[in-house]
C-alpha cells in the first residue's frame, strides 16, 4: 500500500477486486464493462469503472411519494436482490454494504428484439 495524494491505495487489492468484478455475470448483479484511467495517477490502479447504465436507485423509487408500487415488485425486487447476493456469495464476495441506495434499477431489454421481428412471417 502506499499513500496518493493523501488517500493510502492497496493496488493489489484493487486490481484483484478489478478482476473479480470482470468475471462476474448474473442478471441481478451490474455488469462491468470496462476499467479507464480519466485522470493522471501514480498508481497501476485504473480509476475509472464504465458499467451498465440504470434509471435511478431503488430508494429514490420507493421514496418517491407519487408512485403506488403494487405489491408484485416489492417481492421481484427482494427475489432479485436475494439471487443476486446469493451469486455473490457463490464467487466468495461479500457485500458489506447492502442498502436501497446501493440497488439499482433499469429497464430490462432484448438487444436481438428488431432482429426477431425481421424472422417473423406475416402469418405467425
Amino acid at each position: 500500500m502506499k499513500m496518493e495524494n493523501g488517500v493510502l491505495v492497496d493496488e493489489k487489492g484493487a486490481l484483484f477486486y478489478l478482476q473479480n468484478l470482470a468475471k462476474l455475470d448474473h442478471e441481478n448483479v451490474l455488469k462491468f464493462k470496462i476499467c479507464i484511467d480519466a485522470a493522471e495517477s501514480s498508481t497501476s490502479i485504473p480509476n475509472s469503472v464504465l458499467m451498465d447504465q440504470c434509471q435511478e436507485s431503488l430508494s429514490n423509487y420507493i421514496n418517491d411519494s407519487k408512485r403506488y408500487i403494487q405489491r408484485y415488485f416489492y417481492l421481484s425486487w427482494a427475489y432479485g436482490i436475494a439471487a443476486g447476493t446469493c451469486y455473490l456469495h457463490e464467487n466468495n464476495i461479500i457485500h458489506r454494504d447492502l442498502k436501497p441506495d446501493k440497488f439499482v434499477l433499469y429497464v430490462v431489454a432484448d438487444p436481438d428484439f428488431q432482429l426477431s421481428l425481421t424472422r417473423l412471417k406475416p402469418n405467425q
